[in-house]
């Protein structure tokens, strides 16, 4: 597997998210795509839009993570095997669970709790992921995707295809 690992929060170049999924749609492997985006990045923010770096404008409240904010769709995932693995980004600056926890049913099936996630996309009523139907073994965790239209989507359609035809997709 090859290793891509997004080092900022900017909409595109070196180390985005967005570049990090061009790259893996052009290799061959199987790719992961991991984080490692750091504190003093300005997409570091608080619940209240702040950013968390308190060297930039005085003191911060916790808790904080990283915002992804695409200006256009991101690409379409599209190659075998691709993993974006969000739970990968280091520290632990948006501590806490997210799910009850509790029980529910006749059998008491327990609800699960997850770690809140360190990187979110505010994906501007596009798209926060969209997955190529033809593609197999794509592995999304660890990220919270939000402002979306669909937080992940796969085409039933290769994206060229669907471009020229207008054929529907299928949210997940």
């Amino acid at each position: 597997l090859a290793t891509l690992t997004v080092i900022n929060t900017a909409d595109s170049g070196t180390g985005s998210l967005r570049q990090a999924i061009l790259d893996a749609n052009s290799n061959a492997e199987a790719d992961i795509i991991n984080f490692n985006i750091p504190t003093d990045d300005p997409g570091f923010v608080t619940s209240a839009g702040t950013d968390c770096d308190s060297s930039n404008d005085g003191p911060d409240v916790s808790p904080c993570w990283w915002r992804i904010t695409p200006s256009t769709a991101l690409p379409t995932l599209m190659e075998n095997g691709t993993e974006i693995r969000g739970s990968t980004q280091p520290g632990n600056t948006n501590p806490g669970v997210v799910g009850t926890g509790a029980t529910v049913g006749v059998d008491a099936i327990a609800l699960p709790q997850y770690q809140r996630p360190e990187v979110a996309i505010q994906a501007n009523n596009f798209v926060g992921i969209s997955v190529a139907g033809s593609a197999s073994g794509i592995l999304i965790e660890g990220l919270a995707i939000y402002d979306a239209s669909s937080a992940v989507f796969v085409s039933m359609v290769a994206p060229s295809a669907m471009a020229a035809s207008k054929s529907p997709v299928m949210p997940i």
